[in-house]
């Protein structure tokens, strides 16, 4: 299996995204620090809304073979820049989902 690293803002369902991959239980949690499962890497949403952590998930994706960059549909903003998959040095591919707004009770949607 390929190893991949999933990338988006805080709330895109990066974590639920993980679980569903590994065959874990679903449930919301708040993911603090890089995390390993399995082949699956797992980013905090504050390394990708801040800039100034870019830096480190461009240097984490050097052990990966696929960087998937993720985009909740129902987000009023678009974080994305363009030209911003050639910074990585192996391939990109995007995901659009829609959240499923249940979790909102939970607090998962950021900026809602």
């Amino acid at each position: 299996m390929k190893r991949i690293m999933l990338v988006g803002t805080i709330g895109c369902g990066k974590t639920t995204l993980c679980q569903a991959i590994n065959g874990m239980a679903i449930r919301y949690k708040k993911t603090q620090a890089l995390e390993v499962v399995n082949q699956t890497i797992d980013t905090p949403g504050e390394y990708f809304e801040h800039r100034s952590f870019l830096r480190s998930l461009m240097v984490t994706s050097v052990e990966t073979d696929l960087v998937l960059f993720l985009q909740d549909a129902s987000m009023p903003r678009y974080m994305y820049s363009p030209g911003m998959a050639t910074a990585f040095p192996v391939p990109v591919a995007g995901d659009i989902g829609l959240r499923d707004h249940a979790g909102h009770r939970h607090g998962e949607c950021g900026g809602h």
